[in-house]
């Protein structure tokens, strides 16, 4: 088989890297070529294979099979950082952003750390009860919201993005005012008190540590719906309230820690780790 097909004119010919065909103004890329006599024809030339695509330093640019790829072979570039950005289109036509909250942070069940953190620039759009009635107990990982987000919400992910998304140990209070944490290995999760402020005023301690985001100046806190109001809602944090066992912890309008009964409906911002 010919390794290349040449073309030219006086003696002069470069290599010809792609091949056309068709009729009527349309042609399509042809990617094999078969020559021969007699009934009998032989590969003659096939057009190279492109390879993977190269990664681009700007985190956002990347597909997530890239961005898989990247973390699968130990090749991330030293451009993506935290606070980066990358577009995501849900399987109903809406969009959100994701952000690069930390680098190497959450456990991972089997011994070591996710390479990324990834959470919403915005509250989104979806408004839903941390549970159906007014109750903390049990903690996060078994709330409804937590149950939403794994069985509902994952699916309007894109696939190649639910692909390479990695279950972590995310340590939540037990609810009912116990001061008891648990790790639970999940895959959505919302924010606990201590991950955003770095201290805890309305929970346990113990719930994780602070997310580098929140310590760049990069975010301050993440308050704006994702609709583009501008308008700033209240949304959950995974924190069950340490003064009673009906309410849950989440960040106010003013960006501030507060708390609200398990069965009200309120914005998400939710993370996940690759």
């Amino acid at each position: 088989m010919s390794t290349g097909i040449l073309s030219g004119v006086a003696g002069s010919a470069r290599r010809v890297q792609s091949i056309y065909t068709g009729v009527g103004g349309s042609a399509r890329k042809v990617a094999k070529v078969y020559a021969g006599v007699n009934g009998i024809a032989r590969l003659s030339w096939e057009r190279a294979s492109s390879g993977p695509l190269p990664l681009n330093p700007v985190f956002g640019e990347n597909t997530w099979e890239q961005i898989g790829a990247a973390i699968a072979n130990d090749e991330i570039p030293d451009s993506w950082a935290v606070g980066d950005e990358k577009e995501v289109l849900l399987s109903n036509n809406w969009g959100t952003t994701l952000q690069i909250y930390g680098i190497k942070h959450d456990d991972l069940p089997g011994g070591g750390k996710a390479s990324f953190t990834l959470g919403m620039k915005h509250t989104s759009w979806w408004r839903q009860n941390m549970n159906a009635t007014h109750t903390n107990v049990g903690g996060f990982a078994s709330s409804h919201l937590a149950a939403w987000l794994d069985h509902n919400f994952q699916h309007l992910l894109p696939q190649a993005l639910v692909a390479i998304i990695k279950p972590v140990l995310k340590n939540t209070s037990l609810g009912d005012m116990s001061p008891t944490i648990q790790a639970d290995s999940i895959r959505f999760f919302t924010f606990s008190e201590i991950e955003v402020f770095g201290a805890t005023t309305a929970s346990f301690p113990g719930e994780g540590l602070r997310y580098e985001i929140f310590t760049q100046g990069l975010t301050d806190v993440i308050k704006i719906e994702h609709n583009g109001t501008g308008q700033p809602r209240e949304w959950w944090l995974r924190s069950p309230y340490a003064g009673n066992a009906a309410m849950f912890c989440t960040i106010s309008p003013s960006g501030s820690v507060s708390r609200l009964n398990a069965g009200m409906n309120r914005d998400i911002c939710f993370g996940l780790c690759i």
